[in-house]
């Protein structure tokens, strides 16, 4: 049985976080927090000015709204630099791009002591993905680049301590462990600020469990997926070089599904490993960001007729493994996420050939749709069909190398050095293969996994923190989904967890990875409420602020 302390304590973190002036309070901060563009890139001075504003507008909602403590920017250490999960900074070009910038960590200590393992920690990064758009509100809805992934998260953190406020005011119930409140950089682009800040032993000992604040749709997960970013570079400008590229992109399917075959593992049972091509030469935004269009430069034939019924069957067997994706096969989806695969114009000396997919984060490519992968399935069945067939890539200049570059997912069943392995041997053999197969002379495609390299991990899914958060999300309102999954993205979450084996770690939030990275990326208001108060329950349920919670914490299986 749950107490009628707890219930009420939840039923008012609820109702107060759904309240029009608490409701308004999140979406002003979010709008402003997604009006400051904070995409780390080679303008390291600018980077740091555009990572600073934010952390200001943080720390004033932190000084007005939350719970008191003290705040403070915590330079990037210089050490990570010799960490095994360090990422090398690829926007900038220089192991030090992280002199002058930092993190914002605030702590609320309660008085008197804390009792052994009763701190926690939360987590969620300022950094986005590119490229930067204007926020709008709409229908209780705010549309903003980082509104979902990971500004919702940073907003949900802040709504959360701000209820905690409100209710020692009003309830005198206060949190009775600390609360250690990390808003990070670089999580895009490899976990930098959060491996800085879990390499740091003395901020350390000032928590016992991780929350890690990403976008989960509320559900709680105490395992991540593994991911490696790859990027090959295509020496020479011979004319078949693009066939090598799409044989290349065949071949990582291929090796993404034997590497998913593979992968049982019990909280990952749907699999989640992706293969995800993000950026071929001009197309494509982010490695980890799903391509959603490329065109190309059809030369010969000029027969518009003649084209379709060269890549159309290739068209039709990308949809046999993929999906339609012009179709919409659930009513609750929405519309469909494209409204046609390709299309085909004349011009005066070529045709152009543009074929669409929808963008997203890798995380939801078997819910969208890779323009690239898609392109490589029509092209190479148009120069089986028809070996005269000539395209290039649609550009203003031909790019040398002409780079392609995506993700590969694995799951804890693979360590990530046998996956960095096979994907290089895929290349090797689709190269090999071209040379055999059509005589192409061109050098060999180089690869390389300088950006992010992050590990799969596993924790406990029957751990008390996981207990907790499964009861706090049931009196929130939130859907508890059982038996618990591990998250079907990498995030830091790896990195607190490679840092601290016995301390759990756990991944949830507001908002879904399908619009995470796309140009829709969204946040609803009431979800993002809703968020808070749940965050605000599970504090105050891992910090034994309730009494006798643990006695009423129910199974996993239900209550």
């Amino acid at each position: 049985m749950i107490g009628s302390r707890l219930k009420e304590t939840s039923a008012w973190l609820v109702a107060r976080a759904g309240e029009g002036d608490f409701v308004a309070f999140l979406e002003k901060l979010l709008v402003e927090l997604c009006e400051l563009p904070s995409i780390p890139g080679p303008d390291l001075a600018r980077t740091a000015l555009e990572e600073g504003r934010v952390y200001e507008r943080i720390a004033a909602a932190l000084r007005d709204r939350a719970l008191p403590g003290t705040a403070a920017n915590m330079p990037i250490m210089a050490e990570i630099s010799r960490h095994r999960s360090f990422t090398f900074p690829y926007y900038a070009g220089t192991v030090d791009a992280h002199g002058g910038r930092s993190n914002l960590v605030h702590i609320f200590s309660p008085a008197g002591t804390v009792a052994p393992g009763r701190s926690v920690a939360l987590n969620a990064h300022i950094d986005t993905v590119g490229p930067y758009f204007e926020p709008h509100v709409e229908n209780g809805t705010v549309f903003g680049r980082g509104a979902c992934d990971d500004k919702g998260g940073c907003a949900a953190i802040v709504g959360a301590l701000a209820l905690l406020r409100e209710l020692a005011a009003r309830k005198g119930i206060e949190p009775r462990g600390r609360i250690v409140s990390m808003f990070v950089t670089d999580e895009e682009s490899g976990g930098n600020g959060s491996l800085s800040l879990a390499m740091d032993r003395e901020l350390g000992r000032h928590y016992d469990t991780v929350i890690v604040v990403e976008s989960t749709e509320g559900k709680l997960h105490p395992a991540n997926r593994g991911a490696v970013w790859y990027k090959t570079d295509f020496p020479g400008l011979l004319p078949q070089r693009l066939r090598v590229v799409m044989e290349v992109v065949r071949e990582l399917e291929r090796t993404g599904r034997a590497l998913r075959e593979e992968s049982l593992h019990p909280l990952f049972p749907d699999r989640p490993v992706q293969t995800c091509h993000g950026v071929l030469g001009p197309f494509g935004e982010h490695p980890s960001a799903i391509c959603g269009m490329v065109r190309f430069s059809v030369r010969d034939p000029l027969d518009e007729a003649a084209v379709k019924r060269a890549i159309e069957p290739g068209l039709s067997e990308y949809i046999r493994q993929y999906g339609d994706k012009t179709k919409r096969t659930d009513p609750k989806s929405g519309p469909p996420k494209v409204r046609r695969h390709y299309d085909l114009q004349k011009r005066e000396d070529d045709l152009l050939l543009t074929v669409w997919g929808s963008s997203g984060h890798m995380g939801s490519v078997f819910e969208n749709d890779g323009a690239i992968t898609k392109a490589a399935f029509m092209l190479a069945e148009a120069w089986e069909r028809m070996p005269a067939f000539d395209a290039v890539l649609e550009s203003q200049e031909d790019p040398d190398p002409l780079v392609l570059e995506g993700g590969q997912g694995f799951l804890p069943t693979h360590a990530i050095e046998e996956v960095e392995s096979r994907v290089r041997e895929a290349v090797q053999r689709a190269y090999q293969s071209s040379r055999d197969r059509f005589g192409y002379g061109g050098g060999a495609p180089s690869v390389s996994f300088d950006k992010l390299h992050n590990d799969a991990f596993d924790g406990d899914p029957d751990s008390e923190a996981m207990r907790h958060g499964l009861l706090a999300a049931r009196l929130a309102g939130i859907p508890v989904e059982l038996p618990v999954k591990g998250f079907k993205v990498s995030c830091d979450a790896r990195l607190f967890a490679g840092e601290y084996p016995k301390k759990p770690v756990i991944t949830v939030g507001p908002g879904s990875l399908t619009v995470a990275h796309g140009d829709g990326e969204r946040m609803e208001l009431a979800e993002l409420a809703k968020s808070c108060a749940f965050l605000a329950l599970y504090l105050l349920l891992l910090t034994g602020t309730m009494d006798g919670v643990r006695e009423q914490i129910p199974p996993l299986t239900g209550e």
